[in-house]
């Protein structure tokens, strides 16, 4: 959930006014695209994100959604460091604008939707609220480093703020290709049993340090694991 707000959406969001004006349109203009026509556009594309989020899967959502916003904002931060993108002329600012908008609704339709959603779904009933809540915490801890250091980065770098947000999506993208189970139409058991390569390192890890498994643990109080039934599904 921290790198979600990393990927830069609420940098765009809150400064897209100045993102487009950097882009050579007037400040009314920008103001109107950045306020109205965005917004509209993320509502209008929430809707089928949120009907079609089974049928599409968590990991493919990611990973599709997630390399839709490296392209652009990759694209972007090239065209400016290329030195492309001219106040008064030139096709290169309008390709940035549409590539803004490309970004926000990319990160709607799929990350806005299903990351929240996979958060509460991997959790047993007994972590998910404390998990839930760390998870948030994390998300606006980092909303807050973005907002506020946005304008900052952007005084200093047209491009470099473009790259950074690309570089943290890619390296999410990645992570979700290599260690995120699907957990569509599975059942909560079904999802337990796929993270238990991960807690079974968990373990090995422990053990280097001396430490027991609370699985394996004898002692009075030791922690039973909660198994579901497959009909529930997640």
């Amino acid at each position: 959930m921290g790198m979600q707000q990393a990927s830069g959406i609420d940098g765009v969001l809150y400064y897209a006014p100045l993102l487009f004006a950097s882009a050579g349109l007037k400040s009314s203009t920008a103001a109107f695209l950045a306020s109205g026509i965005s917004a509209l556009l993320i509502f209008i594309v929430t809707i089928p994100a949120f009907l079609f989020a089974d049928s599409w899967g968590r990991k493919t959502s990611s990973i599709v959604g997630g390399s839709a916003q490296v392209l652009s904002m990759f694209t972007i931060g090239s065209l400016y460091a290329a030195g492309a993108v001219h106040a008064g002329h030139g096709a290169a600012r309008w390709v940035v604008i549409i590539l803004i908008y490309l970004f926000a609704l990319a990160f709607s339709g799929t990350w806005g939707v299903c990351f929240r959603v996979y958060v509460s779904e991997i959790q047993s009933p007994k972590t998910r609220a404390g998990a839930a809540s760390l998870a948030l915490s994390a998300n606006w801890v980092v909303n807050w480093t973005i907002a506020f250091t946005t304008p900052i980065f952007l005084a200093r770098s047209t491009y470099g703020v473009y790259f950074f947000f690309g570089g943290c999506t890619a390296v999410t993208v990645a992570v979700c290709v290599v260690a995120m189970p699907e957990t569509r139409g599975k059942s909560l058991e079904d999802i337990d049993e796929s993270f238990r390569g991960y807690k079974g390192m968990s373990s090995r890890g422990a053990g280097v340090f001396g430490l027991r498994s609370m699985e394996n643990s004898d002692t009075e109080g030791s922690v039973e694991e909660v198994r579901f039934p497959t009909s529930v599904k997640a």
